[in-house]
């Protein structure tokens, strides 16, 4: 009865240390789950503050070059502007002429019509 008992008390030793080869290889399974997770984590992070770096650079890019449109169409509208009233004024030069020049004419026939009546 007694090897009986030994073997009972070493299939218990056995079985036991089998569950705590159980255990510990689920804790490490467990853990190694973790670290990896937490690594995967930790790149995803930075990969997002690399992103977000890159979103304010665009951001700041389209927001200059909108402020330098913003300049140009000024420039524009102003030098449109300037062209405007400067077609105006040189509109208004040669409506001046063409009357002088119309007065002239207007006199030159005159003198001739004097020139013909007086004979």
């Amino acid at each position: 009865m007694e090897v009986v008992n030994e073997l009972a008390i070493w299939g218990a030793f056995g079985l036991s240390g089998a569950g705590g080869i159980a255990i510990i290889s689920f804790w490490m399974t467990l853990s190694s789950r973790l670290t990896t997770a937490e690594l995967k984590a930790a790149m995803a992070e930075r990969d997002a503050a690399s992103a977000h770096t890159k979103y304010d650079g665009v951001i700041r890019d389209v927001s200059d070059y909108r402020v330098a449109v913003e300049v140009k169409i000024a420039i524009v509208k102003t030098l449109a502007e300037a062209n405007t009233t400067s077609l105006t004024a040189a509109e208004n030069r040669v409506a001046r002429a063409l009357e002088e020049v119309r007065d002239e004419l207007s006199r030159f026939n005159e003198r001739i019509d004097r020139a013909f009546a007086d004979k």
